[in-house]
């Protein structure tokens, strides 16, 4: 089943026609209850709460700004609040305890909404004195922030820059800056935890570029497990296989008896344009179908070299040598303009794959209509020293 918080569009939706009605409402609520003036605290926080629901992308960034905090208040006083499928990637960087990490479970919407609402009890309950929205401008997320009753607030606020509404919700409001990296922009909100409310968004701190991140180290119960998998699929020890998940779902991979060649379509290995042919025989003069780039009213057409190679007798033959790159299967196209003249064009052009002198492949082609586009001649094997060309004429 699909989890909701897999469904993008319907939680921007959400987020957009629900989420910023909801954050005017909390918005009259705060300054009921504590008023337009930010106050600095009177004390710096001693436990701080992380606020990044969704992208495990996101997360890996934001390395730098947790360690700042575990080096702030200490690696047991930080947590972080986070969608369940993206709990792993919190593992994997090790910087917060396993049992500090606060998950809300998102198969539903109804599952979704509960186990939220049960995890801000619990929140509520621990008395947090930070809270930091490593969101991008998320409504619910600073609707979040609020109700975990954090003394401090701090996120991304738009000031008078672009940027959605998302209320006035946080005691430390961060102007975004594009012109950082990300992993910088969320290093800045820690260090906003030092600075006066007052004083934003003038930040006077000089964010520091994050170092690289700490290597990935497998336990050997991990590594067991990938040995004992890649011999069941008959890889040889000290083989390679490269494996590409880009989800946080464990995928079984079923290779059959062995392996093979992806199916279906493939980027081809070699991809090259060969113009202007080399004339075999007859009378063939130089004609430019062009449109060019700067052209405001149609018909528009295209020949690649801006000048082509016509003959006009209908006696004439072409060639092309398809100059191989390595031996192997290739696919042969072939193109013309859809100039404005291209009615009177031959309807049977033939085009000649040779190969070690002799016709591997043929195909005869209308030229009088379809063109600015590429026809297939057709798909061989082919190899370099057979030295292949193509032939066109008119037959």
């Amino acid at each position: 089943m699909k989890r909701f918080s897999s469904q993008a569009q319907t939680l921007q939706w959400v987020d957009r026609r629900i989420g910023a009605p909801f954050c005017l409402a909390l918005t009259f609520l705060r300054r009921l209850t504590e008023g337009a003036a930010r106050r600095a605290p009177a004390e710096p926080p001693r436990t701080i709460l992380f606020l990044k629901l969704a992208e495990q992308g996101s997360t890996v960034l934001a390395h730098e700004a947790i360690r700042l905090a575990v080096a702030k208040v200490g690696r047991e006083n930080v947590y972080f609040l986070l969608f369940e499928e993206n709990r792993f990637i919190l593992d994997l960087l090790e910087l917060v305890p396993r049992e500090n990490v606060l998950t809300i479970r998102t198969k539903s919407p109804w599952t979704m909404a509960t186990s939220a609402w049960r995890r801000l009890g619990e929140i509520r309950r621990r008395r947090f004195d930070a809270c930091v929205d490593l969101e991008f401008f998320a409504r619910f997320s600073a609707a979040i922030a609020w109700m975990t009753g954090a003394r401090q607030r701090v996120g991304f606020h738009a000031y008078f820059g672009e940027g959605p509404y998302r209320g006035d919700l946080l005691t430390h409001r961060v102007l975004y800056n594009p012109h950082l990296h990300a992993s910088q922009t969320f290093t800045s909100l820690v260090l906003a935890l030092d600075l006066p409310p007052a004083s934003l968004p003038t930040f006077p701190a000089v964010v520091p570029l994050s170092p690289p991140l700490p290597p990935f180290r497998p336990s050997e119960a991990e590594k067991d497990e990938v040995r004992r998998l890649l011999e069941g699929l008959g890889v040889p020890s000290g083989g390679r296989l490269v494996l590409l998940n880009a989800t946080a779902e464990r995928r079984t991979v079923d290779a059959g008896t062995g392996f093979r060649r992806i199916l279906g379509e493939q980027a081809p290995l070699y991809e090259y344009i060969l113009d202007a042919p080399r004339v075999v025989s007859g009378a063939w003069r130089d004609v430019r179908y062009d449109t060019g780039e700067w052209t405001a009213a149609g018909p528009f057409y295209h020949a690649w070299n801006g000048t082509s190679k016509q003959s006009d007798a209908g006696d004439g033959v072409a060639e092309w040598p398809l100059e191989l790159r390595a031996d192997g299967t290739y696919t042969v196209d072939a193109w013309w303009a859809a100039a404005p003249g291209a009615s009177g064009w031959t309807k049977r052009a033939v085009f000649e794959v040779v190969s070690g002198g002799q016709v591997v492949a043929s195909a005869a082609l209308d030229q009088s209509s379809a063109g600015d586009q590429w026809h297939t001649i057709a798909t061989v094997a082919l190899a370099e020293r057979d030295a292949p060309v193509v032939l066109a004429r008119q037959r």
